[in-house]
């Protein structure tokens, strides 16, 4: 592995994720499980590009953080980039009784060096179970089931849930403009 980047998240999990992905991919990351400025936004490419930048004017190095957010279509997008701050049990309470279940996750990933802040985007749709299912849960995994699945994302190995993955997709974008030599 001859490229290695900085991911810096608060959850653990995130990062567990993230450094299976950079092992797919030849990519060394080298996690900082610390807290990152989080603004409050409708948009998770404008809570990530904070984030990125606030960081990277710390640091100094070039790094990559991302934000995701699960938009449920009943909900007319709710709770969208503020997930993490709704809990599992309040969205399956305003969901008590909606057939139209259907939703998608969306990350942004924002890498910054001395040159660049670049956005990568992933989404995977599919719909909000009617109860939590899983143990390999953060986040809204143990309530969402992408197309194709019967089972949560919770319910998956990470390799499982790579396959689908809105996070997944995100990085193979970011891989591909690091592992294009587009990356200091």
């Amino acid at each position: 592995m001859d490229k290695e980047l900085i991911f810096v998240s608060t959850n653990a999990h995130k990062a567990e994720e993230i450094i299976s992905l950079g092992r797919k991919h030849g990519i060394k990351i080298n996690p900082v499980l610390g807290e990152k400025l989080e603004i409050q936004a409708i948009d998770t490419r404008d809570v990530a590009r904070t984030a990125a930048i606030m960081l990277f004017n710390s640091i100094r190095k070039p790094m990559f953080v991302d934000d995701s957010g699960l938009f449920i279509d009943a909900l007319d997008g709710f709770p969208g980039a503020i997930a993490h701050f709704v809990s599992k049990s309040s969205v399956l309470n305003m969901l008590s009784g909606v057939k139209n279940r259907d939703a998608h996750f969306k990350t942004s990933i924002c890498y910054v060096d001395e040159d660049v802040a670049k956005i990568f985007e992933g989404t995977v749709s599919g719909r909000i179970a009617s109860e939590p299912q899983g143990d390999r849960a953060f986040g809204f995994d143990s309530l969402f089931i992408p197309i194709g699945e019967e089972k949560t994302f919770a319910q998956m190995s990470i390799e499982e849930k790579s396959k689908y993955s809105h996070r997944a997709r995100a990085f193979e974008k970011l891989a591909k403009y690091v592992l294009d030599g587009k990356v200091l």
